[in-house]
């Protein structure tokens, strides 16, 4: 399911919340700013290079949030509810996928075992008709009883291409619920559908 995009649209944007929320918290740290500085003085030019004339200066500051807590508090508890809201959005979609396989492998199931019965009626319908054919050409039986059993066999044939097709609609969907494009890798075998 983490081929998904939306799987993998909601997991950004809760993380980017959670890191909002981090930075939401440090803005209750005070900042220290730490500068350096070095450099040549001398009142005259001519002992501009001397050793006396070079400097070092260091300096170091801190602002410390004061005046601001109740905008800093604010906006740690919007980043953090934003962040919660997130995490039930993540929830839904996962569940909604896990529900879009579900439903699919459903499908699976049960195109596979109408394909069985469909086969079986397809089956039987071309032995009916076989055995009509021979009736009528043993001449016991009529040819609307032929045509009626070769109506029958062509729409039991009719139902199995129908039932082909969903099956196959629900392979695509069980795919698309997945998140689809994998591609074989050297790692390991793929399980077949």
């Amino acid at each position: 399911l983490t081929q998904r995009p939306d799987i993998r649209r909601t997991e950004a944007q809760l993380a980017s919340a959670t890191a909002n929320v981090g930075n939401a918290r440090a803005q209750f740290f005070p900042t220290i700013q730490l500068t350096a500085q070095g450099g040549y003085q001398s009142a005259a030019l001519s002992a501009l290079f001397t050793p006396q004339a070079v400097f070092y200066s260091a300096a170091a500051s801190l602002t410390q949030p004061i005046f601001d807590g109740f905008r800093i508090q604010s906006n740690f508890e919007l980043q953090k509810a934003r962040q919660d809201e997130l995490v039930q959005t993540y929830r839904k979609t996962v569940i909604s996928s896990f529900t879009d396989v579900n439903n699919a492998l459903v499908a699976i199931r049960q195109t596979n075992e109408q394909l069985k019965a469909l086969n079986q009626v397809v089956a039987a319908s071309r032995r009916a008709f076989s055995l009509a054919e021979q009736r009528l050409l043993a001449g016991t039986a009529d040819t609307t009883t032929v045509l009626n059993t070769q109506q029958t066999l062509f729409q039991a044939e009719d139902s199995l291409a129908v039932a082909r097709l969903a099956r196959l609609q629900a392979i695509v969907s069980l795919y698309q619920a997945l998140g689809g494009g994998w591609a074989l890798t050297a790692e390991g075998p793929l399980d077949a559908i």
